[in-house]
């Protein structure tokens, strides 16, 4: 019945579209919700407060592949923000799609290496043990980083902590790494 209605001149205004897409999703009638954020889309453009709303509700509705389709259209929609592709690698990680996660951390680690969530996502997610030539270069891009805090380095370092109570070459290493950390930011406590 809502989509009728916005069907009339004085319904396809960016208020009324707005009104219907919440009373629906408060309703949850994410269908007919998803509905009316497409009609929006049409009339008035791409939004990220919309697209991120449609993925909400394709995520309640359990459609995978959509939230995917939408998470595309944020990344169209500005190339040069990092957060849409890292949504998209977390998404495509939960759903084990190994080729498209392969693919967006090669993207963001050329595109977007000094951003401090990138750094945090890709260290986090390399295993000293299976590739340490390319957890030291991320470890060591992120020592370089200015873009990052003295507390976030830390965080990062930490894992390697567990790693060199057997190994006293790592243990010197990481003493080390904590050294350049305290000595970039000596005043944070």
């Amino acid at each position: 019945m809502l989509i009728e209605l916005s069907d009339k001149s004085r319904a396809q205004s960016p208020d009324y579209l707005y009104k219907a897409l919440y009373y629906l999703e408060q309703s949850k009638k994410y269908a007919e919700a998803i509905e009316v954020a497409e009609l929006f889309e049409k009339k008035h453009g791409l939004s990220e407060e919309n697209i991120n709303r449609k993925i909400r509700m394709y995520d309640r509705l359990g459609n995978t592949d959509a939230m995917v389709l939408e998470l595309n259209k944020l990344i169209t929609y500005d190339p040069n923000e990092p957060k849409y592709y890292i949504a998209k690698l977390q998404l495509c990680q939960e759903l084990n799609k190994k080729a498209t996660v392969d693919s967006i951390k090669k993207h963001v680690e050329q595109k977007f290496i000094n951003e401090p969530e990138v750094l945090r996502l890709l260290i986090k997610d390399t295993n000293p043990a299976i590739d340490s030539v390319r957890y030291n270069k991320l470890i060591e891009t992120m020592l370089q980083s200015n873009n990052i805090d003295a507390a976030a380095k830390v965080e990062l370092l930490w894992p390697l902590v567990k790693e060199a109570r057997t190994n006293e070459s790592i243990q010197i290493k990481t003493l080390q790494q904590f050294k350049r950390v305290y000595d970039s930011a000596p005043t944070n406590s």
